[in-house]
């Protein structure tokens, strides 16, 4: 295995002190130009990367966000590959900890509380031990779930099921199912919205509960919905769900949009814009985006005064080949 090339590797290849590479690698001026670009030909042809971790142990000043998220997640990750951009131009590097069957929402944020992390992004947080907020770390939350003392930034769940529901009223269906998402609070949310919004609309609406947010979920909820009266226009809990139940429909040999449109919800990357699906993007570049500044803004302090701060996020409706007029050639 290849040894990783040090500072003093970079400072010897580029005939300079220790100390000058390391005034050019870190940016500020105080080399000459020549020296300058000796090191940064030597950093690039050995391959240089910074150890983040012994420059912050050096400073004593932590430079890492972390952030909590669960494995199975498509949404979470997004959300993560979007917060390394948003951590990155901050000058901050990202801590990540996962949570799934085997390994608790608690045992997760020790983790992170245990590295002394700036500040901790948790991405919809089922769980929240007691105590975590009192070891003088900033924590925000995304999403809408965790201890109301949480700063947050969310999207409108409320308005993305309306703007979800109106695009279907606008093409005309009279006959939409709303797939559900299990007993999680947000997909409680998006069901009572649905009803909502289908009484409003005039619409025939009614919900088929799917074991849970994936794919095999809405492959379960797809076999109830052909065992019943067939609507026009489905309405998935998230994209996941959209994908099981498309997927079930065409082993049936059902044509999406054609004889049942499908519209998604999260807008998650491939799943949405790789498939064609119609659906409700959250906005994962803005959540991130507040997310880091409120974390940089309140550190290090971790009340404010005035009370937590709840940022809103619009979300967007994306249009695309999933969702038709009722009956389309």
């Amino acid at each position: 295995m290849r040894k990783r090339p040090t500072l003093e590797d970079v400072a010897a290849a580029a005939g300079v002190s220790r100390s000058t590479a390391s005034i050019v690698l870190r940016g500020p001026d105080g080399a000459s130009a020549a020296a300058r670009k000796r090191v940064e030909a030597a950093a690039f042809e050995l391959g240089y990367r910074p150890d983040v971790r012994a420059r912050q142990l050096a400073t004593s000043v932590p430079k890492v966000l972390g952030v909590q998220f669960r494995l199975d997640s498509d949404f979470h990750a997004r959300v993560c590959q979007r917060l390394y951009l948003d951590a990155n131009a901050a000058g901050y590097e990202l801590l990540l900890s996962g949570v799934s069957p085997t390994r608790s929402a608690a045992e997760s944020i020790r983790t992170l509380e245990d590295a002394r992390p700036s500040g901790l992004v948790l991405i919809d947080p089922d769980e929240f031990p007691a105590g975590a907020l009192d070891v003088g770390i900033p924590h925000v939350a995304i999403g809408h779930t965790g201890p109301a003392e949480l700063e947050r930034v969310s999207t409108s769940t409320g308005l993305g099921v309306r703007q979800a529901m109106e695009h279907l009223a606008a093409l005309g269906h009279q006959r939409v199912c709303h797939v559900s998402g299990g007993t999680h609070p947000v997909a409680r949310r998006r069901r009572e919205v649905f009803e909502l919004e289908a009484e409003r609309l005039s619409i025939e609406g009614w919900t088929i509960e799917s074991p849970d947010g994936t794919v095999a979920g809405g492959i379960a909820a797809a076999r109830s919905i052909l065992a019943s009266s067939l609507p026009t226009a489905v309405l998935a809990y998230n994209d996941e769900v959209a994908v099981g139940v498309i997927t079930e429909l065409s082993r049936h040999g059902l044509l999406v949009p054609r004889e049942v449109s499908v519209m998604g919800f999260d807008d998650v990357g491939w799943i949405a814009s790789g498939l064609g699906l119609t659906s409700v993007s959250q906005r994962i570049d803005l959540l991130s985006q507040y997310a880091v500044r409120l974390l940089l803004e309140r550190a290090p302090s971790v009340f404010r005064p005035e009370g937590p701060a709840h940022l809103k996020v619009e979300p967007e409706l994306k249009i695309r080949d999933s969702t038709a007029p009722p009956g389309s050639n």
